[in-house]
């Protein structure tokens, strides 16, 4: 998986974003359990040490959740890492009354438009931002978000995922005019020493 991060990387650290300086990418895989929090949490390490700029690490479900607006009921806690952030926050409870509780209930706001307006908050915060999306099985919210961010990595977990599977899902980002960065595999097992590897 190192190279294939080394690589992403790269390419990360070199783009900037079409909404300013920062730049988002959101992580999501064909399937539950293919390590894509793990990929998430080595990609936003390796970033934050290459580049020394402030990332954020965010889920798809609590960026739909929550306010970012509201600092009471949202969080960005610092990590055991130099620059690297992950956001926490609780559901915002609506007022029973008055004129916002009126408006809440004439004009609803959905989930995605939520998460995309947090996102744009966390543009103005942060350098980089990685989501941790659910898998594209079991949610739509790498579909959802793809046009919203920058880029979208698909994490393969290596001799368990089948072909059609992340062919299944390119086209789904694909068709929600997502920008793919590229694949990651993860687990990869090397049946011999990666250092003859590094000579092939």
């Amino acid at each position: 998986m190192q190279s294939n991060l080394q690589i992403l990387l790269t390419s990360v650290s070199k783009q900037n974003s079409r909404w300013g300086h920062s730049y988002v990418a959101a992580f999501t895989s064909s399937r539950t359990g293919e390590g894509v929090t793990h990929v998430v949490n080595s990609f936003a390490t390796e970033l934050a040490s290459k580049t020394q700029q402030r990332l954020i690490v965010a889920d798809s479900e609590t960026l739909q959740a929550v306010s970012i607006s509201n600092k009471s009921t949202t969080k960005f806690v610092q990590t055991s890492m130099p620059n690297v952030f992950e956001l926490e926050g609780s559901v915002e409870e609506p007022p029973d009354s008055g004129l916002g509780y009126e408006l809440m209930q004439r004009y609803p706001v959905s989930r995605v438009e939520r998460a995309v307006t947090n996102l744009q908050a966390l543009r103005y915060a942060f350098d980089f931002v990685l989501i941790d999306c659910s898998s594209i099985a079991d949610s739509s919210d790498a579909a959802f978000l793809a046009p919203a961010v920058d880029g979208v990595v698909l994490v393969v977990e290596a001799n368990k995922t089948r072909g059609s599977g992340v062919r299944e899902s390119i086209k789904t980002i694909n068709m929600a005019k997502g920008n793919l960065l590229g694949c990651v595999l993860n687990r990869r097992r090397y049946p011999i020493p990666r250092w003859i590897y590094g000579r092939l």
